[in-house]
C-alpha cells in the first residue's frame, strides 16, 4: 500500500488509516488479531465462516417449527 503513494508525507496517514481499518474489522468479527508481547509484530488473519455459512459474529436465525 505504501509503495503506491505519490508523496512520502502520506506514509504515516496511510499506515494509521490501515491500522484503524484493521481494528474495525476485528471489532466486527471479520478478522483475528494476535500479538505475543508488547511491541511484537501483529498477526492478522481472516476468520472462518460459521457452521451455516454465516460470517463470524452472526447469529443464525431461529428455526420456527410449525
Amino acid at each position: 500500500l505504501v509503495s503506491y503513494l505519490v508523496e512520502p508525507a502520506m506514509v504515516s496517514t496511510v499506515k494509521a488509516s490501515s491500522f484503524a481499518a484493521t481494528l474495525e474489522m476485528v471489532r466486527e468479527g471479520m478478522v483475528d488479531l494476535q500479538q505475543h508481547a508488547a511491541f511484537a509484530p501483529l498477526y492478522v488473519r481472516k476468520r472462518d465462516s460459521g457452521p451455516n455459512g454465516n460470517g463470524p459474529g452472526v447469529t443464525p436465525p431461529a428455526v420456527v417449527k410449525q
